[in-house]
């Protein structure tokens, strides 16, 4: 082995061990904290508690969780230790107890989860969605350096060590310890969301400064062009330029760099970017900063890339920045005459073809806005920021801030190109474009933080805008108070972006009733599917039995009612109150019932048992007395010609009237035609799927409760639709619209036919936030552009 190969797994791993201890240190402080708030959370449970044992429980909990704190801190420890063990042994980090649908694949049929696990496992999922997003840049470049200890192979979320994956799994692990319930295990759950997992991209920052301090290279390899020589002759910071463009150098921000808003190479620039980007670099955490180096290295390979594209546009041959013979001939122009300018171009409302609330309060319930309208939208865009050039000469503007237009511009381009974003939330979103502008001119860290206002609340908008506006139906989601918020900010936005904010806060509080209404609505829609579900399955149950006791007797109608609707009703009833009643002894009383009336039946073909028959009635009668009691008065009018039938069979006789009715399964009875027709219909044989079909259905299983589909109907409209429930009696999905109610109820072989033939897909979710996405794809398409 080389020497220096050597000498760096060496330094791999010392650094890997540094991260260990830091996070061991870091998470028993986080864990201690958790469990010194343990004991005033459960008391507000028992002051809560509606029955005295729902207070022993909470009481009982604090006493065991005193007792195993101790030997789950310690099995926490453990795992968290032995994942940064298998990593540096260049292993997968293993998971006994796998958190997510995964540990249900290898089923051969979709089953319904317990409640109680299902609720375990989205509790733990949400946990690490929210680290996820609340630490998506540090987690980022964490994974990009930690591949470079691993010889550059991919790692993979579920393997980096101290991850929101690994911790999470490590107390899920550990909690065992408790032994608790359901109901408890969900509440230390909490509480760990809470103090161990908020806050943990600090943890991930330090991680990345211990990598970068050890020498290992950043997340980001910049490939930029080299840059022209009249580029590298036009100012007198060329040679200070981030020594990061070619792949062989690992990056390194230099000392003193300003932030991107006013980067060594850029003339002008204006003086209160400077000094923002010098506060940047002196308290990188402070709140509202950049919480790591990956945001302005992504921001920063974008400019290059801009930079040196700009050389070879011909509307900038006059540029300080490209022709060196041109700087100081006219006087850059200064950030507030800048902002001045994009204000003279910011509409103050949005565009009147947009529906809008009229004057009396009427709201347009629907809009439709094509592709065309689309390609006018991006015009206008274009136009406005032509409009901005002809006020302001271009060869004027700082090239920092001629970044930051084309870069916002782009943006809203992406707005415009958002997969599953209806047109109307496209176009309502894109009269944003001015005032971003100026945010953008304003404050730098618009670009580069994560947690920037108006960064959160473009995000905010474009998410809300796939999930809460329907063309179809704009006045039930989101569409006019997203609407409001937007024309506020069109005719108040000046230079404060505390609007931002404000808007941020009430569209926030908005979406959170909307996704609470809706999830009120679901939860009853899945609780009338069980309970039609227990329903029928009583039913066919019921059916099934009484079929099997009477066979193919030709009962007197009156009978045959009687067995088929009162008795059949009373069964039903029994078995939806208790699904486990057939092992009693009143269920017995009942299947005697019928089994009487089937001896009195066949007895009048055998003279001999014509006493016996007689002695049984009284008591037969009673019986059928007392059962139909608690059915009301429904039944009680045929019971006299019921009992007149049974004694005509008693004696022996037969009855003239009587009829043959068929069995009960081929002819069920009139009052149940409905619902007997509905399950019947899934029985029928159907087409066999073919290979590819099996493979979709296959798939189909697998998918967990909450994805989104597409669906077309068949006037050809398409609808989004969220996959709610499945029923294993009728083997049918059900999907749910945006607002909770039950849309869909198809069979997974249509469901399956319908996907092959396009008219049905499955929406797929983005995982990071849109402007961290686009600003992402920008980075591609400008590096494509130079290959």
């Amino acid at each position: 082995m080389p020497q220096s190969h050597a000498n760096d797994q060496q330094r791999y791993l010392t650094v890997l061990q540094n991260c260990r201890d830091m996070a061991l240190v870091d998470l028993e402080s986080r864990m201690s904290e958790m469990f010194s708030n343990v004991e005033p959370a459960l008391l507000d449970f028992i002051d809560k508690a509606d029955t005295n044992q729902g207070q022993f429980q909470f009481i009982d909990a604090i006493s065991v969780i005193q007792a195993k704190r101790k030997d789950v801190e310690l099995r926490f420890r453990e795992e968290i230790s032995r994942g940064f063990t298998e990593f540096t042994k260049g292993q997968s980090i293993s998971y006994p107890f796998p958190l997510l649908e995964s540990q249900h694949e290898a089923r051969d049929s979709l089953e319904l989860l317990d409640d109680d696990e299902l609720d375990q496992r989205l509790s733990l999922q949400t946990m690490i969605d929210k680290t996820d997003g609340r630490s998506f840049q540090q987690l980022y470049g964490l994974k990009q350096r930690l591949a470079m200890t691993h010889g550059g192979r991919k790692v993979e979320e579920s393997d980096i060590p101290g991850g929101p994956i690994h911790i999470v799994s490590a107390f899920q692990i550990a909690a065992i310890e408790f032994d608790f319930e359901s109901n408890l295990l969900l509440i230390m759950y909490a509480l760990f969301e809470k103090f161990v997992m908020r806050r943990l991209d600090e943890l991930y920052e330090g991680f990345n400064k211990l990598l970068v301090e050890a020498g290992i290279f950043p997340n980001l390899k910049f490939e930029a062009p080299k840059i022209p020589k009249s580029q590298q002759d036009a100012g007198d910071h060329a040679e200070e330029m981030p020594a990061a463009e070619t792949e062989e150098t690992d990056y390194t921000p230099p000392q003193g760099a300003a932030a991107p808003g006013g980067r060594p190479g850029a003339a002008g620039g204006g003086q209160n970017r400077q000094q923002s980007g010098e506060a940047s670099a002196a308290a990188p955490h402070e709140p509202g900063t950049p919480n790591a180096v990956l945001g302005e290295e992504l921001f920063n390979s974008i400019r290059d890339l801009m930079s040196a594209r700009r050389t070879q546009d011909p509307v900038y041959a006059q540029h300080p920045d490209v022709n060196s013979e041109a700087s100081g001939t006219r006087p850059m122009v200064d950030t507030p005459s800048l902002v001045s300018a994009i204000g003279d171009i910011q509409p103050s409302q949005s565009a009147s073809y947009l529906p809008q609330a009229g004057e009396n309060g009427e709201r347009p319930a629907s809009a439709k806005l094509n592709d065309g309208m689309l390609n006018d939208i991006r015009e206008r865009l274009i136009e406005e920021r032509e409009k901005l050039f002809g006020n302001v000469d271009r060869n004027t503007i700082p090239s920092a801030d001629l970044d930051t237009i084309e870069l916002v511009g782009m943006l809203f381009e992406h707005v415009l190109n958002e997969e599953d974003l209806p047109n109307i939330a496209k176009a309502l979103i894109s009269h944003l474009h001015t005032p971003y502008l100026k945010v953008a001119i304003l404050d730098h860290h618009f670009l580069i933080d994560s947690r920037h206002v108006a960064r959160q609340l473009l995000n905010q908008m474009v998410d809300a805008g796939r999930l809460w506006i329907e063309e179809s139906s704009l006045r039930r989601g989101i569409y006019y108070p997203m609407q409001e918020g937007i024309n506020r900010i069109l005719s108040e936005f000046k230079d404060d972006i505390r609007v931002f904010e404000e808007v941020h806060e009430k569209l926030t509080r908005q979406i959170q009733e909307l996704e609470q209404k809706a999830k009120v609505v679901e939860t009853r829609t899945k609780e009338a599917a069980r309970g039609r579900e227990r329903l029928e399955n009583a039913r066919m149950r019921a059916h099934r039995i009484v079929q099997d006791r009477i066979a193919n007797h030709n009962f007197h109608p009156v009978v045959e009612r009687f067995l088929t609707h009162a008795w059949l009703d009373k069964m039903i009833l029994m078995l939806l109150r208790d699904p486990d009643i057939e092992n009693s002894n009143e269920w017995k009383r009942v299947l005697s019932v019928i089994d009487d009336i089937v001896w009195i039946y066949e007895s009048r073909n055998h003279p001999e048992l014509e006493a016996k028959a007689r002695n049984r009635l009284p008591g037969l009668q009673q019986r059928i007395e007392d059962g139909l009691t608690s059915m009301g008065d429904f039944h009680q009018p045929d019971l006299h010609a019921l009992f007149d039938q049974l004694t005509v069979y008693a004696m022996g006789g037969t009855e003239t009237s009587e009829v043959h009715i068929r069995p009960l399964v081929q002819a069920p009875p009139p009052a149940r035609a409905g619902k007997q027709a509905e399950a019947t219909t899934t029985k029928r044989p159907e087409k066999p799927l073919s290979a590819e079909e099996k493979q979709i259905a296959e798939s189909l299983k697998k998918l967990k409760f909450g994805t989104w589909f597409e669906l077309e109907a068949d006037d050809g409209e398409l609808h989004q639709l969220k996959l709610s429930w499945y029923s294993p009696v009728t083997h049918k999905y059900m999907f749910v619209d945006k607002t909770g109610v039950q849309a869909l109820v198809t069979p997974i072989g249509i469901l399956t036919r319908q996907i092959m033939k396009g008219r049905a897909r499955i929406l797929k979710q983005p995982t990071l936030p849109f402007v961290d996405r686009a600003l992402d794809t920008v980075l591609g398409i400008l590096q494509q552009a130079f290959k």
